[in-house]
């Protein structure tokens, strides 16, 4: 168990911007098997990989409601041991943060810190390829800036319950891993470099009752579904700030189980590819 208790400082990563121009860069791995900051506390990642690989202290693998945690833009990888839940609590963003549990039953239970709804960050990817991924309570956010990848055997949310605050995305990726989306809103507003939604390998989606915001003002493709499980989505907009692009294009594979919304300034003309079928809108 790594604990930095109030005013120590654990320095693994750039801290240039410390007493007196110190800077120390470490590009390796940092292994501990649970890590707890306390209020003053100050951990500066490695811009490698910090692996978080033992049994939880006192139900957390990684706890920090106070102290500060710098993530030098490396990675925190969460291989926690045990059979059924751990928490990780951060009130500061990670970069990359990875997860691979034992089981895909098994579960990661994430909150931020602040104010309700106590918003979960993280600066650029998340992955998960074990385990659930799910708020520790339903009215949670989270925003990911860069692409969140559900491999196989893992989860985004939780088979038995769901939540109903705002999940932000750049893009969300299932690669026969499973999404079990919020009841509230879930925005994408990027792409991984093809698509802002993408699942492939039949993984399944549970709507919830919830809404899909598929935001047109940046390149790329929007929405695309491979697999015959679960291809449903409850609410879906799809909107454009930007009268250079597209207001829809490149959807392929998706059905709406309630409200279809398009707005937004767009481009003179849009196409939806849905499979087989076109549907062009003209302004």
């Amino acid at each position: 168990h790594c604990l930095v208790q109030q005013s120590g400082a654990a320095v693994f990563g750039d801290a240039s911007f410390m007493n007196g121009g110190y800077n120390q860069t470490a590009y390796g791995l940092v292994k501990v098997a649970s890590l707890q900051v306390n209020d003053n506390g100050y951990f500066s990642a490695s811009s490698g990989t910090t692996d978080i690989n033992g049994a939880p202290n006192g139900g957390y693998s990684v706890y920090i409601p106070d102290g500060g945690f710098y993530h030098s833009s490396g990675t925190v990888d969460v291989r926690f041991t045990g059979t059924d839940a751990s928490q990780v609590r951060n009130k500061d963003p990670f970069y990359n943060l990875e997860q691979t549990l034992g089981a895909s039953s098994h579960r990661v239970n994430w909150r931020g810190d602040g104010s309700s709804p106590y918003q979960f960050t993280i600066a650029n990817d998340l992955t998960i390829r074990e385990g659930s991924f799910r708020p520790v309570n339903a009215a949670y956010s989270i925003v990911v800036s860069g692409n969140v990848k559900v491999e196989s055997g893992g989860n985004y949310g939780y088979v038995a319950g769901d939540f109903e605050a705002a999940a932000t995305f750049g893009s969300l990726y299932l690669d026969t891993g499973n999404a079990y989306l919020s009841t509230g809103t879930t925005t994408i507003n990027n792409n991984d470099g093809s698509y802002k939604f993408r699942a492939e390998g039949n993984p399944t989606i549970v709507h919830n009752s919830g809404t899909v915001v598929l935001d047109a003002s940046t390149n790329g493709g929007m929405y695309k579904n491979t697999g015959s499980n679960g291809k449903f989505l409850y609410n879906l907009i799809v909107k454009n700030t930007t009268t250079s692009q597209r207001a829809i294009q490149n959807v392929y594979g998706v059905s709406v189980a309630n409200n279809l919304t398009v707005s937004g300034a767009g481009s003179d003309e849009a196409s939806w590819d849905v499979g087989f079928l076109t549907i062009k809108l003209y302004k």
